[in-house]
């Protein structure tokens, strides 16, 4: 009897403590169990592939390769993974330039680049290279949301100083190609790389200093 008593004040005291609660806080609350924020989408577009059936994934001069320097070997025992993991597993890589899947064999990860998507035919082997990023440019213009919102450091995009990263537009370009949660760069030369992670379907920006690249 005194566990049920004790039971029912405690859900009265939540029950009051929550109405006590400021409106911005009840705000907050609501929002973040909805997952809004405020008209910003976080970009999750899927990492695409190139597939080659009865192949195996080749270096551009067509070598083997050797395991830990072009690719990683994930053997299905003891590892078990299905195509599903094999891909995942290259997906949230950065430095995964493409897979090599077989069933009930093996999953390779690979980090040496093929510009030329070369293969060596076997039978039951899939290999899948990583589809060249493709970007949309805006010159002279920083990258914005739908909304037209400036952003703030770490929610929006991330931010690379120039004095400190010393990066250029190809590295900042190639940060972003290699993120699946990248959905656009912002580059001024000798300053800064900003790597943004909201999706602007419009692809909106804004003038300024620098250049704004959407991924396509």
């Amino acid at each position: 009897m005194k566990l049920v008593h004790g039971l029912l004040f405690i859900i009265a005291a939540s029950s009051v403590e929550s109405q006590n609660l400021p409106n911005d806080m009840l705000q907050d609350n609501h929002l973040i169990s909805n997952g809004m924020t405020d008209g910003l989408q976080k970009h999750h577009k899927k990492t695409k592939y190139k597939e080659y059936t009865d192949s195996r994934c080749r270096t551009d001069e067509g070598k083997k390769g050797k395991t830990g320097e072009d690719y990683d070997t994930y053997n299905y025992i003891p590892n078990m993974y299905d195509q599903d993991d094999c891909e995942e597993k290259c997906s949230s890589d950065p430095s995964c330039t493409g897979y090599e899947f077989k069933k009930y064999r093996v999953c390779e990860i690979w980090h040496a680049k093929s510009e030329k998507h070369n293969t060596h035919h076997e039978k039951g082997a899939y290999c899948f290279w990583k589809k060249k990023v493709e970007y949309e440019k805006h010159e002279g213009c920083r990258c914005r949301t739908d909304n037209n919102e400036e952003g703030s450091d770490g929610h929006e995009y991330d931010t690379y100083y120039y004095r400190v990263y010393e990066y250029t537009k190809s590295d900042c370009e190639e940060l972003c190609s290699s993120k699946p949660d990248c959905s656009g760069f912002e580059f001024k030369r000798e300053e800064r790389c900003e790597i943004w992670n909201v999706e602007s379907k419009e692809h909106n920006t804004k003038e300024g200093g620098g250049s704004c690249y959407w991924k396509k």
